[in-house]
């Protein structure tokens, strides 16, 4: 880490003309009597995200950092090796479709750890931008700020079930990162990161508003449906317990993740919807309960399963 640098920001992007600039102009625009960098990992795009990339650089050369590899990584090892390539003592996040909006965030951020030693992460308030549609919401946990609203300290046992952060509002301690422990993991995501970040340490969040989350058809997870969303949301959680088996809160988490995935899958099975996803799903739940719970378990959900299967029959009658 550089002596000199306290905060990298690390952006990742793929696919970002439209967004990348006021992603950018988002990080440039920080007022902070501290130096800081910015990554960014531009992951071989085939529009002119790149391009847009090395003008920025060339025009702010003592700011901007960047990572250009000649071949595609994925977000996974893009995420990863541009944290890596960090230098300062806190890392903050930004993907390339996001944006901050304050130009104090930062500051705020920093001056907030350094005078809590005792915390390992802290967040902030942000708004949801639909580019489908051009409207705003709120974030997740705006209703929780309604009746405090000086911030919330959160651990594991809350971060798993009421989801504070997202990565754009994201601001750790390099040296609380483990990146063996994280580039054991086949479907690493911030879930991931947060999860080890607040391991045996605390999170805050801060309620100021200072970014926004961008949700388009591009985006990694908004653009994927309901059905996907839960597939990786069950993925995610499996492979985190197979690591993690000593935590209690964990194992609780992955039984509901389990259970919500199960129940959309016999759900299609009742409708008789089916199609390669759905044997797809089908297999993949099955393989991992085989893994995790073994064969009894096994034909537990075979048979819910099958029974589902015949009373569509009966209700079609």
């Amino acid at each position: 880490m550089s002596n000199n640098i306290l905060v990298s920001v690390c952006m990742i992007t793929y696919n970002h003309e439209k967004f990348i600039a006021e992603a950018i102009e988002g990080v440039l625009m920080q007022k902070t009597d501290f130096p800081i960098e910015l990554i960014i990992g531009e992951d071989c795009s085939t529009d002119r995200t790149r391009e847009i990339c090395i003008a920025y650089q060339q025009q702010y050369p003592g700011i901007i950092k960047l990572q250009l590899p000649e071949t595609n990584k994925g977000m996974t090892r893009n995420f990863i090796e541009n944290m890596q390539a960090a230098q300062g003592k806190y890392i903050a996040l930004c993907e390339g479709d996001d944006y901050w909006t304050d130009p104090q965030k930062l500051q705020k951020q920093v001056d907030f750890l350094e005078a809590n030693p005792g915390y390992n992460l802290c967040c902030h308030r942000y708004k949801i931008y639909n580019e489908a549609n051009k409207t705003w919401t709120n974030d997740y946990v705006y209703k929780l700020f309604q009746k405090n609203q000086e911030g919330i300290s959160f651990d594991n046992s809350l971060n798993l079930y009421i989801w504070f952060t997202k990565t754009m509002t994201m601001l750790f301690k390099h040296k609380a990162i483990d990146f063996e422990i994280l580039n054991r993991y086949t479907y690493m995501r911030d879930v991931h990161l947060c999860y080890h970040l607040l391991k045996g340490s605390k999170g805050y969040c801060m309620n100021f508003n200072a970014a926004v989350y961008r949700r388009h058809g591009g985006g990694v997870f908004s653009a994927i449906n309901s059905i996907s969303q839960r597939r990786l949301n069950y993925l995610i959680k499996t492979e985190l317990y197979k690591y993690n088996k000593e935590d209690i809160d964990l194992r609780k988490n992955l039984s509901l993740v389990r259970e919500n995935y199960f129940d959309l899958i016999r759900i299609q099975v009742m409708g008789r919807e089916f199609s390669t996803v759905l044997f797809r799903d089908i297999k993949v739940f099955l393989g991992n309960e085989f893994h995790n719970q073994g064969a009894k378990k096994i034909l537990y959900y075979l048979r819910k399963m099958i029974l589902s299967f015949f009373k569509s029959f009966k209700k079609k009658k």
